[in-house]
């Protein structure tokens, strides 16, 4: 699969608009080993999540960002998840904290984003993008628009639409 990358730095927030088709192997997406090598090459980390409607929880949401987060920067992520559940919101605001002290940019993709119905996990991730530090840039990848502030991305000139990409 190609990608064209040649926007993608200037943007603080993809969205990836896959079909509705879309099929995934076995091996994960076929955009997947695009992005990882773009990252690569370009001294990126990439943190990757393949959301499942399990996630649809803000507690577990933290801790499964996190973790992809930890290994992505290589860090041992169980440290960071050894806390009682109701703190999330510490650990959240721990981690946005932690990566706007990165020196590399760290891609966040959040894959099957459409599987995540709690408003409390929309509030965590709009407030993300409200705050996003500079070190961050978060790939959106989902079949519909999610319930995010996508238009003030927009106004802002910070959200760049890709898509609709078919795998399969």
């Amino acid at each position: 699969m190609t990608i064209d990358f040649t926007a993608w730095e200037s943007y603080r927030v993809i969205w990836l608009r896959v079909g509705a088709g879309r099929r995934e192997a076995e091996d994960g997406p076929a955009w997947f080993e695009p992005i990882e090598a773009h990252c690569r090459t370009h001294g990126q980390n990439l943190a990757w999540i393949s959301l499942h409607p399990a996630d649809d929880d803000p507690q577990r949401f933290v801790r499964v960002v996190i973790m992809a987060v930890y290994q992505a920067l290589g860090l041992p992520a169980e440290l960071a998840v050894h806390s009682e559940p109701e703190d999330y919101l510490v650990l959240w605001i721990h981690l946005v904290n932690q990566i706007s002290e990165l020196e590399r940019l760290l891609v966040l993709a959040l894959e099957g984003y459409d599987q995540i119905e709690h408003p409390g996990v929309h509030e965590l991730v709009a407030e993300l993008l409200e705050y996003q530090p500079r070190a961050l840039q978060i790939l959106l990848i989902c079949r519909a628009a999610p319930p995010l502030p996508l238009p003030r991305l927009r106004a802002r000139r910070a959200l760049l639409e890709v898509g609709p990409i078919w795998d399969g």
